[in-house]
């Protein structure tokens, strides 16, 4: 028995950046929306351990907005050379941004805060990841 071929699946690379950033602010837009619901859930602001602090600091929406769009231009980077060097760049791309979305989980579930928020920034990963994903899948010629 033979295997066809697959066929290569072309990418319109000049969709990219444009997908990055839709996919960036809308996934920045839920982000915000989860930010600020959370706490009043909760009944506690939602705090993050910062780089170089061993104190819990408040989790500000700068950093939320900033942490759905710069890696929605790097996931765009990463999907334009699986474009230049793979057969089927979305599929790739998807697997890859599946997995380092999962990956991604461990930092928020293992940051040393409460259960309620540890919960809440992995579903803001996966929010982030969610509409990065599925805005770049769309870049198809």
């Amino acid at each position: 028995m033979t295997t066809a071929a697959q066929p290569t699946q072309r990418l319109e690379t000049r969709q990219l950046l444009p997908l990055a950033v839709i996919g960036g602010i809308i996934g920045a837009v839920l982000n915000v929306v989860v930010a600020l619901i959370a706490p009043i859930l909760l009944g506690q602001p939602l705090q993050v351990i910062a780089p170089n602090s061993p104190d819990p600091q408040p989790l500000l929406l700068v950093a939320v907005i900033l942490a759905s769009i710069v890696p929605a231009l790097f996931a765009a980077g990463v999907l334009w050379l699986l474009g230049r060097f793979t057969r089927a760049p979305i599929r790739n791309f998807q697997i890859i941004g599946a997995v380092i979305a999962l990956l991604s989980l461990s930092g928020s579930l293992g940051m040393p805060v409460g259960l309620g928020t540890q919960l809440t920034l992995s579903l803001m990963h996966l929010i982030a990841a969610a509409s990065i994903i599925l805005a770049l899948s769309r870049a198809r010629a």
